[in-house]
């Protein structure tokens, strides 16, 4: 079990006391993985689900107790977002939209409830009923904002794959071919038409693709090419001779 969670960490990057409060703000509105979050700042706009999850939850408890109701499956919701939560905002160095997502769900079934009272609520107050449509309203722009930038971000991502079969078919390389890689060979290889193995494969590669590091010693002699115009920087390709 140890020497699993040393793995972990290394994996990680050294999972360690750490504040990274700040970065998962950050990641709200992208990039898909912060890391790190430099040069980037937060969006005040999206700010508002964790102002407005941590209100409704609490609403939708207080709610449940009033009512007599029995909250344990509430609690424990809360419990366990806030377990598989805190590793992320206090041990990993760095942040990602998808790491906080487990504890999003968990806490919008109490949450769900908090909005169910306040609309209950609202129904006997113009006031508040006007306040609850502008921020339902508010958040529903503010999400659709956010679904509309994670699906740009995704799609310039995934555009990569493209490109760098793009190369790989420009220097040669057609099926059948094995491509190797990391775990990013899969999905270039799937879109070139090739099949994928790890560096340690023993069957003879096609080509290997390679992100901000240097080709494997067997693959050192083999033109290596830049793949130009990509979302993420420093992609290059070495093929066989």
């Amino acid at each position: 079990m140890a020497r699993r969670l040393a793995e972990a960490s290394d994996t990680q990057g050294g999972m360690r006391p750490v504040l990274s409060l700040k970065a998962h703000l950050t990641a709200l509105d992208g990039p898909l993985l912060c890391r790190p979050c430099t040069g980037d700042t937060v969006a005040s706009g999206v700010v508002e689900w964790w102002l407005l999850l941590p209100l409704l939850v609490v609403l939708g408890l207080w709610t449940t107790r009033r009512a007599g109701q029995a909250a344990g499956s509430l609690w424990l919701a809360v419990a366990v977002a806030v377990s598989v939560s805190l590793p992320y905002l206090f041990l990993v160095p760095y942040a990602a939209p998808r790491f906080l997502l487990p504890g999003y769900a968990l806490l919008v079934l109490p949450a769900a409830l908090g909005l169910l009272a306040a609309a209950r609520r609202a129904r006997r107050s113009r006031p508040l009923a006007v306040a609850l449509v502008l921020v339902l309203l508010g958040h529903a722009a503010v999400q659709i904002t956010q679904v509309r930038t994670h699906v740009s971000v995704q799609e310039r991502a995934r555009g990569d794959w493209q490109r760098i079969s793009a190369v790989l078919r420009e220097n040669g390389v057609r099926p059948p071919c094995l491509i190797k890689g990391n775990s990013l060979a899969i999905p270039v290889a799937y879109t070139a038409g090739c099949a994928s193995a790890g560096m340690d494969d023993p069957a003879p590669a096609t080509a290997v693709i390679l992100r901000r590091t240097d080709p494997p010693p067997w693959a050192r002699d083999w033109p290596r090419l830049p793949v130009p115009g990509t979302y993420n920087p420093g992609w290059s390709v070495a093929v066989r001779p």
